[in-house]
């Protein structure tokens, strides 16, 4: 005789797991206000909990990480400065472009419409099929790129660096000493103007008396006559 039980379905993963009894989606009853409430407030902290994790604690307004923002508006400084306002119709350009689109891909509010938005801006020249495939095959896998390999892709120089005022991309050819160096440098310099900016301009030390001479020895002197005056028996030999 077959035996025809089957065994028990296994939950489904999540791609949050449950990790207190906290997490747990618990029915409630419909019709009790207070309970809808607090139901719809748990949701509302699981939401954001997710989004801290994926986008970080500091959120922009657009729905963007904060240094991917700033990142983004850094590169458009460089391609600026490098291009002008549009990039080239070569393979430079479109490996520019693609940098460019990965970094807008991290925005959680319609991003491949921010990335047609983004090429249009910068690769006008890209017909609307070519631009729609870049964007699918960007939204794929966004890629995340360390401060140092980006800016061994851009080349970014140390001059262009400091000139543009980027602070999240590595120039080309610095290492983690040359970094620390610098860093070390700029706060030598940060303490330096700060101690340049609380400076009265009044020389340091006891003030000097007109001519070089010395008053208190003379006052001393006339203190000590003065005391051996007004007390004869100082004054008076034995």
């Amino acid at each position: 005789m077959t035996n025809n039980i089957q065994p028990p379905a296994l939950p489904r993963k999540s791609r949050y797991p449950i990790t207190s009894f906290r997490d747990r989606v618990v029915r409630v009853d419909p019709n009790d206000p207070i309970a809808v409430s607090k139901a719809r407030s748990a949701i509302a902290d699981r939401y954001a909990a997710m989004s801290r994790r994926r986008y970080g604690a500091r959120p922009t307004s657009s729905g963007i990480h904060w240094m991917a923002a700033k990142r983004i508006n850094e590169l458009e400084r460089y391609l600026s400065h490098r291009y002008g306002h549009h990039l080239p119709d070569d393979d430079a350009g479109r490996e520019d472009l693609v940098i460019l689109a990965n970094h807008v891909a991290q925005n959680r509010h319609d991003p491949r419409a921010k990335i047609l938005g983004f090429i249009r801006r910068w690769a006008p020249w890209m017909v609307a099929t070519e631009a729609e495939a870049l964007a699918d095959k960007v939204l794929k896998k966004p890629r995340r790129y360390r401060a140092k390999t980006l800016g061994g892709l851009l080349r970014l120089a140390e001059d262009e660096r400091i000139n543009l005022n980027i602070e999240t991309i590595r120039p080309f050819g610095r290492t983690d000493a040359d970094m620390v160096e610098d860093k070390k440098r700029k706060d030598r310099e940060r303490k330096a103007a700060g101690r340049a900016a609380n400076r009265s301009g009044r020389p340091r030390g006891r003030p000097k008396s007109e001519g070089g001479s010395k008053p208190w020895e003379t006052s001393g002197m006339l203190a000590t006559l003065d005391c051996a005056t007004s007390n004869p028996s100082l004054s008076s030999s034995p």
